[in-house]
């Protein structure tokens, strides 16, 4: 259960409310008991007293009514009375001053029972008038109880379409951009829901245009590539015909990259995900390099221990390929290391430090000043972005002159 969840923090008030609503009705039952039973005694005093006048100066009070209009009856049984003295439970005993009156009530079986007693007389009453609970008030608390617990799924039941709006933003971030999230409540969840779907739809439809934007442009490049790989073939030069492949071949290579990249970035690629060979993926980052002889004899592979790793081939390849153009590009020395061990690959080449946060450079377009050699541009913002999705870690370090940018698996 989560404490901060607005369902907990409703539960939360309505069982304090219960409570609270449960203390009252009780507090005032008891205090209603408790002044019944004051009542009760008051009548006994004052009943022990006028007998106690009667019995002493045998005065000409009507003794049956008054005991009946005092609710009170004689008790001659002599078993009843020694019962009630050994069995009672004891309520009340008190010792009135002169002239030394003394006088107890008992409870025995629901029915109360007053004994008085003063030297030369004693006499055991039964009082005909039981104290009742105030079952009016057990009535009220049930029916109050009940609006509680009413008003509770009435609160709960309105939230529900949040609780759906929810699950519906949830696939929304997992890229189903088609649902509709109108509602035609009027509440305020209503409100957010059609605020929501209206920013949605305009999300959409930039998203549609920048994926039509971005297909139409390569799709117009690929026809100067086709008629470019047609006149290749007429070169007489070999070397040069050889030339122009390379250039072609890494033109189609980057619009197949562009292509993964928008896939990627509008969350409407699937991973292909299977267990893989570090190695192997790096072999494949090295090819979509597209370098010569020359160029690919300076990455220097150290393998320290044998990485496997869950992945997306490609989309890993061109992660660790955008690291290593980024690292050919702007080293200071011809050659740059690259290291495998048993949960990790890491790029290391050799130059001037940063400039800024290593965090800026995770921002597309980052803009490099005049201190470094260049920026590493849009590089950085794809591999952050693809290891994220991947579920990887990227690390940096610049230790002693050189770069490291680690892509590790610690989940």
């Amino acid at each position: 259960m989560k404490i901060n969840s607005l369902y907990t923090k409703i539960k939360l008030i309505f069982v304090v409310l219960t409570l609270l609503l449960t203390a009252l009705f009780a507090s005032y039952f008891f205090i209603s008991m408790g002044k019944q039973m004051m009542q009760m005694q008051k009548r006994y005093m004052g009943a022990s007293k006028v007998l106690h006048r009667y019995y002493q100066h045998n005065n000409t009070l009507d003794i049956d009514t008054f005991l009946e209009h005092s609710h009170l009856k004689i008790i001659d049984n002599k078993a009843l009375q020694q019962k009630v003295l050994t069995e009672g439970k004891s309520i009340r005993r008190k010792h009135m001053p002169p002239p030394h009156l003394r006088f107890k009530i008992f409870k025995l079986n629901e029915h109360y029972y007053l004994y008085i007693k003063r030297h030369g007389f004693e006499i055991f009453l039964e009082d005909t008038q039981t104290p009742t609970p105030p079952f009016h008030l057990i009535g009220w608390y049930i029916l109050s109880l009940f609006l509680v617990i009413l008003f509770y799924f009435w609160i709960t039941k309105s939230l529900n379409p949040l609780k759906e709006l929810q699950q519906q933003i949830k696939k929304v971030g997992e890229g189903d951009l088609s649902l509709s999230l109108k509602r035609t409540e009027g509440d305020e969840i209503s409100d957010v829901a059609n605020e929501f779907d209206n920013a949605l739809r305009k999300i959409e439809a930039l998203i549609n245009s920048r994926q039509l934007f971005m297909r139409t442009i390569m799709h117009e490049l690929k026809t100067p590539i086709a008629k470019g790989r047609i006149v290749t073939e007429m070169v007489e030069d070999s070397l040069t015909q050889q030339k122009y492949e390379t250039i072609f071949e890494r033109l189609e290579l980057l619009i197949e990259e562009f292509s993964q990249i928008e896939q990627m970035l509008s969350s409407s690629y699937t991973l292909k995900q299977n267990t893989y060979n570090i190695y192997d993926i790096l072999d494949q980052a090295i090819e979509l390099l597209i370098l010569d002889d020359e160029a690919q004899e300076q990455i220097a592979i150290e393998v320290q221990k044998p990485f496997s790793l869950y992945t997306d081939f490609n989309l890993l390849a061109l992660a660790i390929k955008n690291l290593l153009d980024n690292a050919l590009k702007y080293s200071m020395e011809p050659n740059v290391k690259v290291v495998i061990d048993s949960s990790s690959i890491t790029i290391i080449n050799q130059a001037e430090p940063l400039n800024s946060e290593i965090e800026s450079f995770f921002k597309p377009f980052h803009q490099q000043t005049d201190t470094t050699k260049g920026g590493l541009g849009l590089g950085l913002y794809i591999v952050k972005s693809i290891v994220e999705r991947l579920k990887l870690t990227l690390e940096y370090n610049y230790i002693k002159g050189r770069h490291h940018f680690i892509i590790s698996d610690k989940n």
